[in-house]
């Protein structure tokens, strides 16, 4: 890495070196200027006269600094003249969940599942609202606080809708993971929001099995479980998991696109109406988006999910007006203080016109994933999916084979019809 601690870039010191990616190397750093801890994000030097990448640092840069909600990863960004190029980032105490999942036992408690499914639908809700589309979600993309809640970082192949498409020639983990992909993204697409309610599926999947669903020893094994394979049913893993919880995972892991989640709005539906099982006590709600940074108004606050309860599975709960620290050091919240009931949020009553009677409509019924087609999807492709190295060279063998004996028929009647 270029820079050791004690190095100095513009006002930041550095503290230490965190690692380095595909694309760019990290550092803990000081803000001289304010005593604030962040996180350095610098471009590998060597690419970074590639165009692309250069567009794809843009890209992250315009996206890190629009963004202000309690699950993502903000800019501490003052646009002030810089030396060279590098983000500074909100620096998370913390460890990235791939970390954590090896580290403690999985599946996870039903209501913790839950409780980071809720956090994370919530933090998508607000990126897709703001017409911002991660692409890349995976454990290695997401922080474990030290008070036990989920932040998305890395926004580095993130798509703002309405952008020209970006080429990158290099073929490296940057452009996605094939265990939590989309198919569509395994085509070759760019992806939508709900790509990311695919990966936000392959997660949860994960949390209540302690495993992904496509696993194979080869790269094209997984993907090509994503485009052919049905997964098994989560109740089949682990019988205890509630009906209603599975179709709202396998839901938002339909092969094809149109047979999801168009929403992360539609997925919080189905979550806040879930009932865990007696033992399994709801979790509290997880947190709600603070103002955007940007002039567009901010939408209002959604009510809470699971009104009345409070902390458990020792992830502690946040409240649902809980302020964000606007330190760059880890974003701190107020307990919401064990039963205490979350506060609602109700919209002013409509002025009607002298004479005119109102009509009280009554509120939609809640989707439930229950109610949708779960059956078994059409594959995407011809051939079937190989699961395995073995299984592989099998297929391929038997394919040389049949070759070898079409040409020996051929041969053999060309040597009888010319007798």
């Amino acid at each position: 890495m270029r820079l050791k601690a004690g190095d100095h870039v513009d006002r930041f010191e550095i503290i230490e070196p965190l690692g380095e990616g595909a694309y760019a190397e990290t550092y803990k750093a000081r803000d001289t200027a304010s005593g604030q801890i962040v996180l350095l994000k610098s471009p590998n030097p060597l690419l970074f006269a590639d165009p692309a990448i250069h567009q794809r640092f843009v890209r992250e840069a315009e996206i890190a600094r629009s963004l202000n909600h309690p699950g993502v990863q903000r800019s501490i960004d003052l646009a002030e003249h810089r030396s060279e190029p590098y983000l500074a980032l909100e620096y998370i105490e913390g460890e990235n969940l791939r970390r954590w999942l090896r580290a403690h036992p999985t599946p996870l408690p039903l209501a913790d599942a839950v409780r980071w499914g809720t956090e994370l639908a919530e933090a998508l809700d607000y990126l897709h609202r703001h017409h911002i589309v991660h692409r890349d979600l995976k454990p290695e993309n997401l922080i474990v606080t030290r008070d036990g809640h989920l932040k998305i970082i890395d926004f580095g192949t993130a798509l703002l809708e309405g952008a020209r498409r970006l080429t990158w020639r290099h073929l490296t983990e940057a452009l996605g993971t094939p265990d939590y992909m989309s198919p569509e993204q395994i085509q070759g697409e760019r992806g939508d929001q709900r790509s990311d309610l695919y990966a936000w599926g392959i997660l949860m999947y994960e949390f209540l099995t302690g495993h992904v669903p496509f696993q194979g020893d080869n790269y094209l094994a997984v993907m090509a479980g994503h485009l052919q394979r049905h997964p098994q049913p989560i109740r089949e893993v682990r019988p205890e998991v509630p009906a209603d919880l599975e179709a709202v995972v396998l839901t938002a892991m339909r092969r094809y696109a149109d047979n999801r989640y168009q929403t992360a709005g539609e997925l919080l539906g189905d979550l806040r109406a879930l009932r865990l099982p007696a033992g399994a006590t709801p979790p509290a709600p997880s947190r709600s988006p603070v103002a955007p940074a940007s002039t567009e108004p901010p939408p209002a606050p959604p009510a809470s999910a699971f009104p009345g309860i409070g902390p458990l599975g020792g992830l502690p709960a946040r409240s649902s007006g809980a302020p964000v620290s606007a330190g760059a050091g880890p974003t701190s919240f107020r307990p919401s203080g064990g039963g205490a009931p979350a506060p609602t949020y109700a919209a002013p009553a409509p002025v009607s016109p002298p004479g005119a009677t109102r009509r009280t409509l009554p509120p939609p019924a809640p989707l439930r994933a229950t109610a949708r087609d779960l059956g078994p999807e059409k594959p995407i492709g011809r051939l079937p999916a190989p699961q395995s190295k073995g299984a592989f060279w099998g297929f391929v063998g038997l394919l040389a084979g049949g070759f070898i004996a079409l040409v020996a028929v051929i041969i053999l009647l060309s040597v009888v019809l010319r007798h």
